[in-house]
């Protein structure tokens, strides 16, 4: 509460690291990037994100936030790349059960979207009928039970890995498609 972002356009890295940090709420109203900015905040539990509409990078946002078990819907609808935003390569620790329905209309980059979510329980409905790149999207998440049908028509390179690991160690027993 007491560090003044107003004139900060780029947010990469500002938190990266930050161990220790447990809590955070930062008005983002003028950043339009938000690449790392929480990475590797392992002790981080609650983030509250504010004025984030012109935000259109957030890739690797929570990266290897294992102890953030909530996340408070935040705007999304400018954004057009969320690689790796939920990504937790720390997947033993992972305790994130549940990613808000965010407003995804303009997202082209999924890749490695929730890769080793390990507590993960159900996928949101968002829309991804502009996704380019989904390869790892939704990858080594163990728990997952539920995933809306997901609109990948614009996905251009059908031949490559995107489709082959797109569930890539989800037990495919359980899931159900909404």
């Amino acid at each position: 509460d007491n560090i003044d972002f107003s004139e900060t356009i780029d947010g990469s890295g500002l938190f990266r690291g930050c161990g220790n940090l447990t809590e955070a709420k930062i008005d983002c109203k003028n950043m339009n990037t938000l690449n790392q900015t929480f990475s590797y905040c392992s002790g981080i539990t609650k983030i509250e994100l504010l004025n984030t509409e012109n935000v259109t990078n957030m890739t690797d946002l929570f990266r290897d936030c294992n102890n953030l078990e909530e996340i408070n819907y935040f705007e999304t609808s400018a954004c057009t790349n969320m690689h790796g935003m939920f990504c937790n390569y720390t997947n033993s620790r992972a305790k994130l059960k549940q990613i808000p329905n965010f407003n995804t209309s303009n997202v082209t980059i999924f890749s490695t979207f929730a890769r080793y979510a390990m507590a993960l329980e159900e996928f949101p409905e968002i829309d991804t009928s502009k996704a380019t790149v989904i390869w790892h999207m939704i990858s080594t998440c163990p728990k997952l039970k539920k995933i809306p049908l997901l609109d990948f028509s614009s996905v251009k390179n059908r031949s490559s890995d995107d489709y082959q690991y797109f569930l890539y160690y989800c037990n495919a027993d359980l899931l159900i498609f909404l």
